[in-house]
């Protein structure tokens, strides 16, 4: 008959079973644990590179729409440059008109045009008595017939074989001519403010025709002043 084993060498052999299934599970775990460990971080990894894909898909539509923003934005200004230069060309325009303004103009008062007291058809005896003799005097050509022309200090007057006024030149500046305060150097705004609006106007001349007479300013288109005043006998 076989002796039983004692109670200790049992136990010992129990333990050193479990010591050994204990090793083989210890390293399969761990090499669980670092498996799981490493899909997490590759899932974690995966997730940043999603976002980083998606926030540069953000930004590169957010400068799309910044680029598209600023073009409209940059065609929006053009355009209200367009505008305002077009506005501003507009305003130029308006605010130097082609004819001097007559709104509040007095007319010209009187059936005749004069210039210091004198008109068309008057006798050269009546210069004489009114401005004394002349400085100088000579004969010219004139419409159909030679004319007498006497110089005075103010004006030139010619007169034709009848002893009466064809024309009377301003030859000084600043002279009271009888028309207001119109002379050389008038602006003319100052003429139309004094004689109404003219018969004719362009750059360089304004007229005034009445009875048989035409007033004519010559006119400085840069400065727009009066450079000359004549008055002679209308033509017909």
């Amino acid at each position: 008959m076989q002796r039983a084993k004692p109670w200790w060498l049992l136990s010992i052999t129990l333990l050193s079973v479990i010591i050994f299934l204990a090793l083989i599970y210890t390293p399969s775990r761990e090499s669980h644990k670092q498996q799981s460990a490493e899909e997490t971080k590759q899932g974690q990894s995966n997730e940043l590179k999603e976002e980083g894909n998606q926030s540069s898909e953000k930004s590169g539509d957010s400068g799309a729409t910044n680029d598209a923003e600023g073009n409209v934005s940059n065609k929006e200004n053009n355009d209200d440059k367009i505008k305002v230069q077009s506005n501003d060309t507009s305003d130029a325009k308006q605010s130097s008109p082609d004819e001097p303004d007559a709104a509040n103009a007095a007319p010209f008062k009187g059936d005749v045009f004069s210039l210091f007291g004198m008109s068309i058809g008057d006798d050269k005896s009546l210069f004489l008595s009114s401005h004394g003799s002349p400085l100088n005097e000579y004969f010219t050509d004139g419409h159909s017939e030679p004319l007498l022309v006497m110089e005075f200090s103010e004006f030139i007057a010619g007169f034709d074989s009848d002893g009466r006024a064809e024309f009377i030149n301003v030859i000084a500046e600043n002279s009271n001519v009888g028309l207001g305060n119109v002379a050389i150097g008038s602006n003319v705004n100052d003429v139309a403010q004094t004689l109404g609006a003219a018969d004719s106007f362009s750059t360089y001349v304004m007229t005034y025709s009445k009875n048989g007479a035409i007033l004519k300013f010559d006119i400085d288109p840069e400065l727009q002043i009066v450079s000359s005043i004549k008055l002679f006998k209308q033509v017909e």
